[in-house]
């Protein structure tokens, strides 16, 4: 179940065409912030941006936050997929932008904390299997025999904001 927005609320659509003074980058897969966030905007806007978010402070109207992937990133199903993604996130106020980032960034670590990534079958195991499922053995017996996974994993340092030049 999702939880409340503490004092973060929905704007709307148009909201997002504010003029904005600040921008910051948060590091967060897309699931997490689909999840804390809810479902986001969709279809292409602004010359490439395609997924996207506004809220607006609830202490401060006037505050207005777009969160969105970078323009000409590549499909939204491709972002979908990656393990993590920098977004972007304007706001017309430096000190509500940073109150924001950090809220959202303790948001998406305890996310990924509670909702770890699947794991995933090696490549090598992958092929061993195959292998075996070509010389007649079921494909049960094979993942039996053969299966080795990896975790797709996410270091939580990673994902506090700021995001550290490097990571």
């Amino acid at each position: 179940m999702k939880k409340p927005l503490s004092r973060y609320r929905a704007a709307p659509d148009k909201a997002a065409e504010a003029v904005f003074k600040s921008e910051a980058k948060l590091r967060s897969p897309y699931n997490a912030l689909s999840e804390i966030l809810g479902k986001p905007h969709g279809g292409e806007r602004d010359g490439g941006i395609q997924i996207w978010w506004s809220f607006a402070d609830s202490t401060d109207r006037a505050s207005v936050l777009f969160i969105h992937d970078q323009k000409g990133s590549g499909k939204p199903s491709e972002l979908r997929a990656l393990p993590h993604y920098d977004w972007v996130i304007d706001g017309r106020d430096k000190a509500a932008l940073d109150a924001f980032c950090r809220w959202l960034s303790a948001e998406v670590i305890e996310h990924v904390t509670t909702h770890p990534p699947p794991r995933r079958m090696t490549p090598e195991s992958k092929a061993k299997i195959n292998e075996m499922i070509a010389s007649g053995m079921s494909a049960g017996d094979a993942m039996k025999a053969a299966a080795e996974f990896e975790g797709a994993t996410l270091a939580i340092g990673d994902l506090v904001w700021p995001i550290k030049k490097g990571h």
